[in-house]
């Protein structure tokens, strides 16, 4: 289908839905014991992870005193969630926050998905997903560390400085982000 050329505006890329997903993943794999962030991402429909099975998990957690990280590793329901993270996990350590995201993507076949989906929706996820890449890609560009920790610690910053999430390597404020790869 012909896409009509859009803006992806800087404000609104973290208030939507499948990057508030993308960050609570980071924030996962930076943090297992982020129980808040846990239960965005075990919301995510591409495990099946049915409703009572997640709030089977969070009790069960509370119950053990441990994160709900290490309760799912036990539960064979949540297998594809455990075994995707687990991956990721170990690959960050070598790795930059973008290339472990990137496998996140591929592990769970997130482009395909979209894809697949055909409609505009999914198109724009898709801009705005391309669009994250971007960010993090000039996260990493203009610091040191580029580690998956590294790349929360500085959303984290961002968001308390309630600042604009490019604004610190961009010299000229722009309108939005130009999608260039997906």
């Amino acid at each position: 289908g012909n896409i009509p050329y859009e803006f992806v505006s800087e404000k609104g890329l973290y208030q939507k839905e499948e990057i508030l997903d993308l960050v609570a993943v980071l924030r996962v794999l930076a943090n297992p014991a982020d129980d808040i962030s846990f239960y965005r991402v075990m919301r995510m429909p591409v495990w099946n992870i049915p409703m009572e099975t997640v709030v089977a998990l969070i009790a069960g957690a509370r119950k053990n005193h441990q994160s709900v990280y290490r309760e799912v590793q036990k539960n064979e329901a949540a297998q594809f969630l455990r075994d995707t993270l687990n991956d990721c996990f170990e690959f960050s350590r070598a790795h930059t926050a973008g290339e472990t995201l990137y496998r996140f993507g591929q592990n769970i076949k997130l482009y395909e998905q979209l894809l697949a989906a055909g409609t505009i929706e999914a198109e724009e996820k898709i801009m705005s997903i391309a669009a994250f890449f971007n960010k993090i890609r000039e996260f990493e560009r203009g610091s040191e560390g580029k580690t998956v920790i590294d790349f929360v610690t500085y959303l984290d910053l961002a968001q308390e400085a309630g600042e604009n999430p490019s604004s610190r390597f961009e010299p000229v404020e722009r309108e939005g982000v130009f999608v260039s790869t997906v």
